[in-house]
């Protein structure tokens, strides 16, 4: 297969001054059978500008919020920044805080009142490892069958969800 050069007519430039503007450049080669480089060359040689069309202006910035050393991680946590540790969860480093030391790996911080935004110390409570943790996390589950027994709770069939019995 041989690569002859084939010239630029003024039949091409007529077609490429028509419709530059509002066509892509990759179209338009297609529809002249040139590759996108030599049409846009042949582009640049005639005078006109791609820069200049709206379709190839700069997108606009992401004007991004501005990070005030904390942000909500995506289980409802506060991530702080701490210097020379990088990020980590606010209840943790309060805890590490109260007690003067680290936290290993395995002890959990626990969320006394089941929120957790609420980060106040009196709020928090440290569990040596992550089974004593789920244990008071099932505690409620033995606890539950008394507030329905008592009517202190109960199941909405609407919401799916449990609820305190409205007086």
């Amino acid at each position: 297969m041989t690569n002859k050069l084939k010239r630029w007519t003024s039949e091409d430039r007529i077609h490429i001054k028509m419709y530059y503007a509002t066509t892509p450049v990759a179209d338009l080669a297609r529809e002249l059978k040139r590759t996108e480089k030599a049409t846009r060359t042949q582009i640049e040689r005639m005078g006109l500008s791609l820069k200049m069309l709206k379709r190839n202006e700069p997108k606009p910035k992401i004007v991004r919020k501005k990070y005030n050393g904390w942000h909500f991680d995506s289980n409802g946590r506060k991530q702080i920044s701490v210097k020379g540790r990088g990020s980590m969860a606010e209840h943790r480093y309060i805890v590490e805080q109260l007690i003067g030391r680290r936290l290993t790996r395995e002890e959990q911080v626990h969320h006394i009142n089941c929120d957790k935004t609420d980060n106040r110390p009196g709020n928090l409570y440290l569990f040596k490892n992550i089974k004593s943790h789920q244990i008071s996390h099932h505690s409620i589950e033995k606890i539950i069958k008394q507030l329905l027994e008592n009517g202190t709770v109960e199941f909405n069939r609407d919401t799916g969800s449990y609820e305190l019995k409205k007086e």
